[in-house]
């Protein structure tokens, strides 16, 4: 009979094989608070800075895990929050570029407008368009009455009629044609959006092309609905030097 030597060591072995304590990578914990923040690019292109920063921690974290399988758990989080990341980015990127290219083209549109109105003589249509949108006349009001009979409305007529600009462009030949070459600068404030633009303005003289360059400021208030008709032009004027890049 064989007896049976008890373990008095105060001791309890325990089999482990194969059980092997792994962390949650602190990296891809990371990468997904980024990701989710990246929302925020939305908001300003500045911020487009977060789905960036997720994007490289996101693979830094997949680096690491496949460095330490043994030792860290957190792949599937990083992998989320690379797509996310992406995704996101992605989309701030493409809204912004298809708000610029909206605002630009209203923005080209009314210059286009405020061009004809000067070139065919409906300098009260022209001087409408400088007005701030609150103060402008409705659509069913009689502009030319207005700037007739009211005295301030007529001096300021007067006004636009003797600018530099509007009296070279009321005595070139009617055949002239006015293109748009580049949008120089384009600011979005806080209450405001703001464009830059450049326009090439050619006519014959003595059976000769001739071209002046002309750069109109337009500003258009955040309240205003995304219309047209809802920007100002607040300036335009010669250019007496043409920018390097032209």
């Amino acid at each position: 009979m064989h007896s049976v030597q008890p373990d008095i060591s105060g001791t309890s072995h325990v089999e482990t094989d194969g059980l092997e304590y792994r962390a949650i990578s602190v990296l891809a914990l990371f990468a997904l608070v980024l990701a989710v923040a990246s929302v925020l690019a939305f908001a300003h292109p500045a911020l487009w800075v977060m789905p960036l920063a997720s994007v490289a921690v996101s693979l830094m974290a997949l680096r690491r895990i496949a460095e330490n399988p043994h030792r860290m758990l957190g792949r599937g989080i990083a992998i989320v929050s690379l797509l996310l990341a992406l995704l996101l980015g992605a989309a701030a990127i493409s809204r912004s570029a298809v708000s610029i290219a909206r605002t630009r083209q209203e923005a080209r549109l009314i210059t286009d407008a405020w061009f004809d109105a000067v070139l065919h003589s409906r300098l009260e249509t022209a001087l409408e368009l400088m007005q701030e949108t609150g103060s402008r006349q409705s659509a069913g009001d009689d502009v030319v009455a207005h700037y007739r009979d009211d005295p301030k409305a007529a001096a300021a007529l007067r006004s636009f009629a003797a600018m530099p600009l509007v009296r070279a462009l009321r005595t070139v030949d009617g055949s002239a044609t006015v293109r748009y070459l580049k949008t120089e600068e384009e600011v979005t404030l806080i209450v405001s959006e703001r464009v830059t633009s450049l326009w090439a303005v050619t006519f014959e003289r003595d059976g000769q092309p001739t071209t002046f360059l002309v750069r109109v400021l337009l500003k258009r208030h955040k309240k205003a609905p995304r219309l047209v008709n809802f920007w100002d032009i607040e300036k335009a004027f010669f250019v007496e030097r043409p920018p390097a890049w032209l």
